[in-house]
């Protein structure tokens, strides 16, 4: 998230940057180019700012998807499987057969 948040801040100024150079060159040559092309210009600079700035925030998106992805298979090929033998299990003779609890002087409070 901080490296989006970064990169968003950089990608902001480059288009600050450029905007003003782009007014700069405007009121250079204000015999040559009109207001509705340094209006244009302008208006294609910031539309691209914001596509490269979603184009970012997609991308950064993916990758820390494709983190997780990664990490839960690593967990996966690391934990180890339970035994899936379809045997049944079959007590010795000197198992009990039931069980009983008994409780004799038992005394419970509430602390």
């Amino acid at each position: 998230m901080a490296l989006q948040r970064w990169l968003n801040i950089v990608l902001d100024l480059m288009a600050a940057a450029i905007a003003i150079g782009v007014i700069f060159i405007a009121a250079s040559w204000r015999d040559s180019v009109s207001g509705g092309q340094v209006g244009v210009a302008l208006n294609i600079m910031l539309v691209a700012n914001q596509t490269v700035l979603k184009l970012v925030q997609s991308w950064t998106n993916l990758e820390v998807s494709l983190g997780a992805i990664s990490r839960l298979k690593i967990l996966e090929q690391n934990t180890p499987q339970e035994n899936e033998t379809k045997e049944r299990f079959v007590a010795a003779d000197d198992w009990p057969r039931g069980g009983r609890v008994w409780f004799k002087n038992v005394t419970v409070t509430y602390g």
